[in-house]
């Protein structure tokens, strides 16, 4: 294998064509060909191979590893052709549809010494990457409430788009869900008491609002709600992390903003300018008193907003870059300890998984 791993892309949608533009100036990768049913070679940029079966591409010695960028049901099968043809995955998400599909693939991984990552961006959003070090380092105590609320578009998903087949998506907690749900496993990976679940139907074929509710028997509660029904100017997302003694509200499903309320003290407040653009709102001083029996060493009570200065467009792509690069060193090492482990994405598909069954209309 030379320096640069050569990649083949299999599909060539949204997310492909994303990926394309991302290695398209990499010094650690080199796109070699593209695979995709339903494009011509007129809409595949470069000078790289096109084939219209993903098997054909398998086929080609010259190609190191392969992302998959498809839709959900298609994943553990091309996983697996690719595992056992002697090629590295990095996927999109979810990893499959089902949590013994995400099983099998661990175990040909294993079987054929392969690398299989999933593209789980919300790990490497740089607003979260600053909260989760604040939570590494126990500057609030624990996480005991998490709650996401996603209300997206679906004007781009028309009645007869794969999304809403359960089928081919596995549905909104499966096909979306599962980033948030990891989300939650990356701050506090505790085993799980309960799952339930809730969906609503728009007709016989859509369902289009669904909710997760987990309990973990660290006593964390973790809320996920995602309704596709908006206009897409209408779309809105926020996340709330509540610790023992903070909350923070981020913005965007890929977080661009937020704000936060702490009990605080001057070392926290210097650890909170790691958070970009920080205002501060308010400021208002305590006694210390103890928090679920806890003593915190805290004497002001304060309020405060922080925005980064990259778009959304702008943050996934760094995202995607770090993804990439964690993805090159495991390919180069396979001792290196990548940030999203298989087990992750297993964990993040079974909940989803439980979710959905457990729903009820």
């Amino acid at each position: 294998m030379s320096n640069k791993i050569r990649i083949g892309i299999i599909g060539f949608g949204g997310f492909g064509n994303f990926i394309y533009d991302a290695l398209s100036h990499s010094e650690f990768f080199e796109v070699i060909c593209v695979a995709d049913k339903f494009k011509n070679s007129a809409e595949i940029p470069g000078d790289i191979t096109f084939l219209k079966n993903w098997n054909d591409l398998l086929q080609l010695e010259e190609v190191d590893a392969v992302i998959i960028s498809t839709p959900p049901v298609s994943h553990a099968e091309i996983t697996l052709a690719s595992l056992k043809a002697g090629k590295h995955v990095l996927t999109e998400k979810p990893l499959a549809i089902s949590a013994k599909l995400c099983k099998e693939i661990k175990k040909a991984a294993s079987e054929f010494n392969g690398i299989v990552m999933v593209d789980f961006l919300q790990r490497f959003n740089p607003l979260l990457e600053i909260l989760h070090a604040f939570h590494s380092e126990n500057l609030f105590g624990s996480l005991e409430r998490f709650y996401v609320e996603n209300y997206a578009q679906d004007e781009t998903l028309p009645p007869s788009h794969w999304f809403w087949d359960k089928k081919v998506s596995g549905g909104i907690l499966i096909e979306h869900a599962v980033h948030f749900i990891d989300i939650v496993h990356w701050f506090q990976a505790g085993e799980i008491e309960h799952i339930s679940g809730f969906s609503d139907q728009r007709n016989t074929t859509q369902t289009d609002r669904m909710s997760a509710t987990v309990q973990y028997k660290n006593g964390l509660l973790a809320s996920h709600y995602h309704s596709f029904t908006r206009p897409d100017i209408f779309e809105r997302t926020n996340m709330r992390f509540v610790f023992n003694t903070a909350q923070f509200e981020l913005d965007g499903w890929i977080p661009e903003s937020g704000n936060f309320i702490i009990l605080g003290n001057k070392m926290i407040e210097e650890e909170l300018q790691k958070l970009p653009n920080i205002r501060f709102t308010a400021r208002k001083p305590v006694n210390a008193k103890k928090v679920r029996g806890e003593l915190f060493d805290y004497t002001h009570l304060i309020e405060g907003s922080f925005a980064s200065s990259q778009s959304k467009k702008e943050l996934y792509a760094l995202a995607l870059q770090k993804i990439l690069q964690d993805f090159y060193q495991k390919v180069k090492d396979q001792n290196h300890q990548t940030r999203v482990t298989l087990d992750d994405a297993i964990k993040a598909v079974y909940v989803a998984e439980e979710a959905t069954q457990n729903s009820s209309s």
